[in-house]
C-alpha cells in the first residue's frame, strides 16, 4: 500500500488526560478543538489498566492485551532470584505493538514520543522514543538514527527531559518553552514525513497535573502569572489538535487517547514502612517505635543511601561513576540498605499502586520464609496494608491483594505476590521530592500524612499532591465513525482492535480488548479476527540495555515525576 499525501489515521495521545476534567473544560469552551472532534464523532471515557500507571497503560494502548499478558507491570521489575530492580523500557514488552502489525500489513508508521518506546524499534517509516524511560535525545533514541541530527538542527533546544529546577520543582519557563518545541517537532515530522499513520503523545499534561492540580497557580518568566497551569496545558494540547485537524482534513481517521486520569490526592502515604516493618526479626524484633530495621553501617552504606537519591542520580545521569558496583550491591530496591537474610518481604516498584515480595527461601538468594510460613507472612502483610487508614476519618486506605487478583487475565511473566492497591484515587505514595520536602517537620516516620497538614510545611509543587485514577478518555472522529456517539463501557485494550478494524484489518486473536463497535457507523461489516501469534518481530528479546548512567537518567525523570 502506498504511502499517502495526508495520512490515513493519525492518534494524539495525551499522558494523563482526565475525562472528568476535559468534561469541565469542555463546558468551560476552553478546549474548541476537543469540542469540535466530540461533536463530528465520538468520545467516552475508558477504564484504563490496573495499574493504571503510564508503562503498564501505554503498553496495552499498543498491544491490546493487559499488563499480565504484554508483559509491563510497572515503573520496574525485580527479576526472579535477584534483588536488583531494574527500570523498564521497551525489550520487556513481550506483544507486538500496533505500528508492528500495520507495518505487516503494508501502512507507514510515524511514531513520535510515545512512552517506553526506548530503545526504538526498526519500523517502516520512522520513531522517535518518548521522554518517559529514554534517557535523552541521541542518536539511539531515533529511527533512523539521523533522525536526530534532522530535529536538533531544525530544533535546537528540543530534548527529552522534563523542564525542572535543581529542587525537583517545575521551571516555569523552560515548560512553557517545552510545549513549543513538542508542537514544533510534531508538525515538522508530520509534514516533512509523510506516512500512512501517524502517533505522537503529549507528556506536559501529566506533568502539570502531578505539580499543579492541587494548587493550579504559577508564576512564569517576566511576572507572568499563570492562574491554572493544568488547565493551561490542556488548552495547548488543544491547540496542537487543532494544527493537526487543519494539516491532515476531513478524510483522516483522528483518534485522542489518554493512559489514565489525574485526581487530587488528600494523603500521603509512606509504603517504605512496608520494607521496615517486615524486616530484622519478623513480629517484634524490629524497633516498634521507630518500625526501623538495623542496616548495615559504615560509610560504604551511607554513601549508596546516597547514590540512590535523586541528587545523585542527576550525578549519574551525567555518566560520572561515584562508587564501585560491590558497594552498591547491598541496596534495595528503594532508598535504605537492607541485611536480606533478615527480611521477610520487601516493596519494589515505585508508585503508588506498589508491589510485594515474599523473601521466600529457596526462591530468593536469601531467602528467609520457610514455605510452610509463606502464607503466614501473606496474611501478615494483607492485615498490615488493611491498617493503613486515614487519621481524620479512619477510612481504610489500602488493600493488599494477591498479584493474580490485581494483574488479570492470562499471564505470560511471574506476577508478584502481593500488590498494594489504594482504595480510592486520592491517595499518593511519600515518593521523591514530597519526603525531602516534608523530612523534619510533619513526617517524622508517620504512615500516613494529610495534604492538607502536608501543605502548611512545603510548597504543593514539591508534593505531587495529585494521582493517577482509574479513567482514562478516547476521543474519535473520521470515516467509518458515527457523529455523537458514546463509549459505552470500554477500556484501554480496545483501542488497537479498535484501530485495527477501522483501516480494515484484521484483529488478531490473543488481543484482550474487543472493538468499540457503539462508535462505529451502522451497517460496517463486523471485525474480521487473524490466527498470528503474539510475538515480536525478531522474537522479542527481554533484556535491558541501559548503562548505569542511562539508567540514572531514567531515575531522574521518574524523580522528577515523584515517583522515586
Amino acid at each position: 500500500m502506498r504511502s499517502m499525501s495526508r495520512p490515513e489515521a493519525v492518534i494524539l495521545g495525551i499522558d494523563g488526560a482526565d475525562p472528568d476534567l476535559i468534561g469541565e473544560l469542555l463546558r468551560a469552551g476552553q478546549l474548541p478543538n476537543l469540542a469540535q472532534l466530540a461533536a463530528a464523532g465520538a468520545w467516552g471515557a475508558l477504564r484504563s489498566t490496573m495499574p493504571p500507571v503510564t508503562p503498564c497503560a501505554w503498553n496495552t494502548i499498543y498491544t491490546g492485551v493487559e499488563p499480565a499478558k504484554h508483559g509491563v507491570i510497572g515503573f520496574a521489575l525485580v527479576p526472579p532470584g535477584t534483588y536488583s530492580m531494574t527500570y523498564t523500557d521497551s525489550t520487556h514488552r513481550l506483544a507486538p505493538a500496533f505500528w508492528e502489525l500495520l507495518n505487516e500489513a503494508g501502512l507507514t508508521t510515524g511514531i513520535f514520543q510515545m512512552p517506553y518506546t526506548y530503545p526504538v524499534e526498526p519500523l517502516t517509516g520512522y520513531m522517535v522514543s518518548g521522554i518517559m524511560g529514554t534517557p535523552a535525545l541521541t542518536p539511539e533514541a531515533t529511527h533512523p538514527p539521523e533522525l536526530c541530527a534532522e530535529i536538533l538542527a531544525a530544533h535546537p533546544h528540543h530534548s527529552l527531559s522534563w523542564p525542572t529546577k535543581s529542587s525537583g520543582e517545575p521551571d516555569i519557563d523552560k515548560l512553557l518553552d517545552h510545549m513549543d518545541s513538542e508542537e514544533e517537532v510534531c508538525l515538522h515530522l508530520l509534514r516533512q514525513h509523510t506516512t500512512d499513520v501517524f502517533a505522537y503523545t503529549v507528556g506536559y499534561v501529566d506533568f502539570a497535573q502531578h505539580h499543579y492540580l492541587l494548587t493550579r497557580r504559577a508564576e512564569a518568566r517576566n511576572g507572568l502569572v499563570i492562574e491554572d497551569l493544568a488547565a493551561l496545558a490542556y488548552a495547548r494540547a488543544d491547540r496542537l489538535l487543532g494544527k493537526l485537524m487543519e494539516a491532515v482534513g476531513d478524510n483522516t481517521l483522528l483518534f485522542v487517547v489518554s493512559d489514565h486520569g489525574g485526581a487530587i490526592a488528600e494523603y500521603l502515604v509512606d509504603l517504605d514502612r512496608l520494607t521496615d516493618r517486615f524486616g530484622g526479626a519478623f513480629g517484634g524484633a524490629a524497633n516498634e517505635a521507630t518500625g526501623e530495621v538495623p542496616s548495615q553501617g559504615g560509610l560504604p552504606a551511607r554513601l549508596s543511601r546516597w547514590l540512590q537519591s535523586a541528587r545523585a542520580a542527576r550525578v549519574r545521569a551525567l555518566g560520572v561513576q561515584m562508587l564501585p558496583r560491590c558497594l552498591t550491591r547491598s541496596v534495595s530496591v528503594r532508598s535504605r540498605t537492607l541485611q536480606w537474610s533478615r527480611q521477610h518481604a520487601f516493596l519494589w516498584n515505585p508508585s503508588t499502586y506498589a508491589y510485594v515480595t515474599v523473601n521466600l527461601h529457596g526462591r530468593e538468594p536469601e531467602g528467609r520464609v520457610a514455605p510452610e510460613s509463606y502464607e503466614d507472612v501473606i496474611r501478615q502483610v494483607m492485615e498490615w496494608a488493611s491498617g493503613i487508614t486515614a487519621p481524620d476519618t479512619g477510612e481504610s486506605l489500602y488493600a493488599a491483594v494477591r498479584g493474580e487478583e490485581a494483574l488479570e487475565g492470562d499471564s505470560a511473566i511471574p506476577r508478584p505476590d502481593l500488590a498494594l492497591m489504594p482504595a480510592q484515587s486520592n491517595i499518593a505514595a511519600l515518593n521523591g521530592p514530597a519526603r525531602r520536602a516534608l523530612r523534619g517537620t510533619v513526617h517524622e516516620g508517620r504512615l500516613v500524612i494529610p495534604v492538607a497538614e502536608a501543605l502548611t510545611c512545603a510548597e504543593a509543587p514539591a508534593l505531587r499532591a495529585a494521582e493517577h485514577s482509574l479513567k482514562a478518555v478516547l476521543f474519535a472522529s473520521g470515516p467509518g465513525i458515527t457523529a455523537g456517539a458514546r463509549v459505552d463501557d470500554g477500556r484501554l485494550r480496545d483501542f488497537a482492535p479498535t484501530l485495527l478494524h477501522t483501516l480494515g484489518l484484521p484483529v488478531p486473536g490473543y488481543m484482550d480488548g474487543r472493538v468499540l463497535s457503539e462508535i462505529l457507523t451502522p451497517g460496517q461489516s463486523p471485525p474480521t479476527f487473524s490466527d498470528r501469534p503474539m510475538t515480536r518481530r525478531g522474537g522479542g528479546e527481554v533484556g535491558t540495555p541501559y548503562t548505569e548512567a542511562e539508567s540514572a537518567a531514567v531515575e531522574a525523570k521518574l524523580a522528577d515525576l515523584g515517583y522515586v
